[in-house]
């Protein structure tokens, strides 16, 4: 069965290991905070540029994801979260511009073996949701970024990967995430 290992697996899902994973790689993704507590978060307010999007690790479709544009709603909406999911790693992470490119690829053992991109015209919700209208589009750029990740991995088999990338030519697309 063509399917990534455990230990592949783990370190890219949650959110919160994605988060780890990536950075540790230098793989291009947003910076992100993973405070315990209040006093982490108020810790981390001194290097964060608003907005923001604050997450918890294991939840789809855009649930329990905010995009906070002051520090006192930040406040607020990890206090709320810690309460909505007990005992989980939040998230605070910094914008990431662009609209949502999703890249589909297939590994061997980390070598991109296939892949496609489609764009998300539309979404719902319209502000942090899945794409309900969708555009395929040359997927490249994104190739590099995933296998970077996936070859660290040996990732073998099927990769979902959700990017932000503004369509400039001359910009980098940011890897958001591993489905």
């Amino acid at each position: 069965v063509v399917c990534p290992s455990f230990e592949a697996i783990d370190k890219v899902d949650h959110k919160d290991a994605f988060a780890r994973t990536t950075q540790e790689l230098g793989v291009e993704s947003p910076k992100t905070w993973l405070p315990e507590n209040e006093e982490n978060v108020e810790a981390a307010l001194k290097e964060i540029e608003f907005p923001v999007f604050i997450k918890p690790p294991d939840d789809v479709g855009g649930r329990g994801i905010s995009r906070i544009e002051n520090a006192q709603d930040l406040k607020t909406a990890f206090k709320d979260l810690q309460n909505r999911y007990p005992n989980e790693q939040i998230l605070i992470q910094s914008f990431a511009k662009g609209v949502d490119y999703c890249f589909c690829g297939l590994f061997d053992h980390g070598n991109l073996v296939a892949s496609m991109v489609y764009h998300n015209l539309q979404t719902f919700p319209n502000e942090a949701g899945p794409g309900v209208v969708r555009e395929t589009v040359e997927s490249e750029r994104f190739d590099t970024i995933a296998e970077k990740l996936m070859k660290s991995l040996k990732w073998h088999g099927v990769a979902g990967i959700d990017f932000m990338w503004d369509g400039q030519e001359d910009s980098t697309p940011t890897m958001i995430e591993v489905n």
